[in-house]
């Protein structure tokens, strides 16, 4: 895991909100919700900036999904296995992909903070659920396309590029503006360029645009 995610783990801005979902007529299970920022000093502000500090910018079906808790820290990653991948920079060897945010059971998650020498919550809820501020959770059968960058540590993962910056979800291929909310630093570059949504095949032939 590169130093710098660690930090903008450390740094997010975190508030945490139990919500009592478990309504009678959806039964469904209580939820601990927590939201976190990430560093406005580490961002790109362009289209340009992100791709130059990717590594791998990739088109895949979300394979395998399991989620992990960085040391240190008490922020839920999703680690993807990616299936049917298209690379449209560098080449993917079958790395673990790393994305902030996801959902995990809370004995799974309390578990992983205490062996790493942090208190758990509230295990009262039955999942934990952490979302970093336009960067999507992403599960199991997903349309991603992926802006990640290797970790210096020579570990052989890929995280996020600029951590929140680099997960995209499509929906019905198509990348929504909400995905770049107005706080975002690349939103007026998106909008500039594309509006309030664009489909992957534009979205990916302005990017490899890029390369020329």
């Amino acid at each position: 895991m590169k130093t710098k995610y660690v930090a903008a783990f450390l740094c997010g801005l975190l508030t945490a909100v139990l919500s009592a979902c478990a309504d009678a007529e959806s039964e469904a299970p209580s939820v601990l919700q927590a939201y976190g920022r990430g560093d406005r000093n580490a961002a790109a502000f362009t289209l340009e900036e992100l791709y130059a500090h990717s590594d791998l910018i990739l088109r895949f079906t979300a394979g395998a999904v399991t989620h992990t808790v960085p040391p240190g820290t008490d922020r839920v990653m999703t680690v993807m296995q990616p299936q049917d991948v298209t690379a449209y920079k560098g080449s993917y060897q079958n790395e673990p992909l790393y994305t902030p945010g996801g959902i995990m059971p809370m004995q799974e998650y309390a578990k992983l903070l205490g062996s790493i020498g942090l208190q758990g919550p509230d295990t009262s809820a039955e999942w934990a659920e952490y979302h970093w501020e336009n960067a999507p959770i992403i599960r199991q059968g997903d349309d991603v396309i992926y802006f990640g960058e290797y970790s210096p540590d020579g570990d052989g993962t890929v995280s996020s590029t600029y951590f929140t910056q680099g997960t995209f979800l499509l929906h019905g291929g198509v990348i929504s503006v909400t995905k770049e909310q107005i706080d975002e630093p690349l939103f007026d570059d998106f909008s500039a360029r594309f509006g309030t949504s664009v489909s992957a095949e534009d979205f990916l032939q302005a990017v490899t645009a890029l390369s020329t």
